[in-house]
């Protein structure tokens, strides 16, 4: 017979043994560490919601954690912040990923987001209006433009007539040298080895 009672008892003393070492664990670990643990479980439970809801108002407790670490000068390890862009990216806000770049920019894990936007030359509102390039030369909008390289035509059309015109022909061929056409077989052999070796080229 099983005493209820002491099951119950054991049970929840059980409970409280784990909890006790899982503190005992946490407390042991380095504060860099225990954020990291932190950090990255905030990120799985948003990675593992398979709902709408790892919106922006989702992403706010990693927030406040990136901005507490930064203010305590706690840098955050690859891992963690791995997880965190790969969270940030889930929610699908460029507003809350810029955000979030920056923070890890702070922090010290990210070290080049944004470092080129000073090179990126800005298109003037004023198409008249003369900028310097990043050749160092001065041109309009319309120069700008000009000086790009033309976009290549893509004529679907004659792609498409052209591939089914070399699978035709080369179907012929082989169909020379199942039926046995020996008379014009040699030419058709000559004619698929030339088909091969410019597919190959």
């Amino acid at each position: 017979k099983v005493d209820k009672n002491n099951e119950a008892g054991g049970l929840v003393v059980g409970a409280t043994n784990n909890k006790s070492r899982l503190s005992s664990a946490f407390a042991a670990l380095g504060e860099s560490d225990q954020y990291d643990a932190v950090l990255t479980g905030l990120c799985a439970k948003i990675l593992d919601d398979t709902s709408d809801s790892a919106t922006r108002a989702a992403l706010q407790d990693p927030i406040k954690l990136m901005q507490e670490m930064n203010s305590r000068r706690v840098t955050a390890s690859g891992r963690s912040l791995m997880a965190l862009i790969d969270a940030t990216c889930v929610s699908k806000d460029t507003k809350a990923m810029s955000e979030m770049m920056s923070l890890c920019l702070k922090n010290g894990g990210v070290q080049k987001y944004g470092k080129l936007q000073r090179f990126i030359t800005q298109l003037p509102s004023n198409p008249n209006a003369r900028v310097t390039c990043s050749d160092g030369t001065k041109k309009t909008r319309t120069e700008r433009l000009e000086s790009l390289a033309a976009i290549p035509k893509d004529n679907r059309v004659d792609e498409v007539s052209s591939a089914l015109t070399f699978s035709a022909f080369a179907s012929l061929c082989f169909l020379v040298n199942i039926f046995g056409l020996d008379d014009i077989s040699p030419f058709t052999n000559i004619s698929i080895f030339t088909l091969t070796l410019l597919g190959l080229v």
